[in-house]
């Protein structure tokens, strides 16, 4: 039982990991001739059929989700994934990656109110003071736009508010399916978003894909190792562990995001980044503790 917690922990971290790195690996292909469009259309194309593939190997006994359901799944993905996805990726490329993490997660503050004002979940005082510190270090990091654009951070508190609406719309869609399926059908609709925006080219968004087999190659390993693998194995460590210690394990993604950008893309980590991410990923830790003492206390009522 302890070996099977502790393998379950480590998948989840892994998980944080790979999905960390998929920021570094995206700016990569822009210096190969993509952007964000081309880059994300070709990744979740290649994903959403490996992951297809997965399904019918490891999966297979295991019963389709009903017709009813699948829009709700393709939605998530079509317009969940694609705003949340195109405006972080696109924002990147004018912002550090380690500033545009500490921004996006201030989703947890857009949670709560939506949870508050949409099913009239009033937040506890711990929560709200989690939500106050996050804030805080959202502030004092959105303070460093050193090497940034005012454009730019706008983009990712859209993404942020657009992950938002798609994390409420999974904790009501997937209860219906198995995780793994629910989430193969969500990385399809994501697939079919992109690539029918690069297909129509809306207000003249084109899609640029890689000039060299380099940038190419990496966009696999964004489908594989980025997308499928993290997809994967944090599934497996979920089932292991529970949502309760997953949700707090997961709040070591920021922590590698930021490590990521230091030390892979040399970007610059101030006082001011330090101090606002600091009190961000605190947030995480505390509202991640919170969440998990709740859930236990109504688990045993």
């Amino acid at each position: 039982m302890k070996n099977q917690k502790a393998l379950g922990a480590f998948l989840i971290v892994f998980a944080s990991a790979c999905f960390a790195m998929v920021p570094f690996m995206a700016k990569t292909t822009y210096d190969e001739g993509a952007n964000a469009l081309g880059m994300l259309s070709s990744r979740f194309a290649m994903s959403a059929i490996l992951m297809v593939v997965l399904r019918l190997i490891f999966v297979r006994d295991t019963p389709w989700p009903r017709m009813q359901l699948l829009p709700d799944l393709l939605s998530l993905g079509f317009v969940g994934i694609t705003i949340c996805a195109l405006t972080y990726f696109t924002a990147i490329r004018d912002i550090d990656t380690s500033l545009a993490i500490v921004i996006f997660y201030c989703n947890p503050v857009m949670v709560v109110l939506a949870s508050w004002l949409i099913y009239k979940k009033k937040p506890s005082k711990s929560i709200v003071y989690a939500l106050i510190f996050t804030m805080v270090g959202v502030g004092i990091t959105a303070g460093e736009l050193g090497g940034g654009s005012t454009q730019a951070v706008v983009l990712v508190l859209i993404s942020s508010l657009a992950y938002v609406f798609y994390a409420l719309g999974c904790s009501r869609s997937l209860k219906h399916t198995d995780m793994f399926t629910g989430v193969t059908f969500v990385n399809i609709g994501a697939a079919l978003g992109f690539n029918l925006f690069a297909l129509v080219s809306p207000g003249g968004m084109t899609a640029d894909y890689p000039d060299t087999t380099k940038g190419w190659l990496i966009i696999v390993a964004l489908a594989i190792v980025g997308t499928v693998f993290p997809t994967s194995t944090f599934f497996m460590g979920l089932k292991r562990i529970g949502t309760n210690m997953t949700s707090i394990f997961t709040t070591s993604e920021p922590v590698f995001g930021i490590a990521c950008g230091v030390l892979i893309l040399n970007e610059r980590l101030s006082l001011n980044s330090v101090i606002g991410a600091t009190f961000v990923i605190g947030a995480l830790l505390m509202l991640s503790v919170v969440e998990s003492r709740t859930e236990t206390v109504t688990a045993h009522q």
